[in-house]
């Protein structure tokens, strides 16, 4: 069933500029802070939805990783997990409830 796991990811900032092999300077490098988020792809593609459905100042999405992981804002977190476990609950398979005293065995 759905399932998915957030973990922080830790962002590595230099202030030093970096330099090629004849001292000219190279192209900064940025590094952001963010939160990976790894589930299965309907999970992937429900985040997705959601980020696409966001005015562009509220977007979370970072970047899309591979077809399993996304690297979210930090601030959203909370945010997702919350509407992931609606997506889940919503979308996880629930066997049919059985009634106590009938089997399909004892018919006449």
């Amino acid at each position: 069933p759905g399932s998915c796991s957030c973990s922080s990811l830790a962002a590595v900032e230099s202030g030093a500029r970096p330099r090629g092999r004849r001292g000219e300077p190279r192209a900064m490098v940025q590094a952001m802070k963010g939160v990976l988020l790894k589930g299965d792809i309907p999970l992937k593609e429900f985040v997705l939805s959601l980020n696409e459905s966001r005015i562009p100042s509220e977007k979370f999405v970072i970047a899309d990783l591979d077809e399993r992981t996304l690297l979210i804002q930090p601030q959203a977190k909370a945010f997702l997990e919350e509407k992931l476990q609606g997506f889940v609950e919503e979308n996880q398979y629930q066997p049919p409830l059985r009634s106590s005293g009938h089997s399909a065995g004892n018919r006449k």
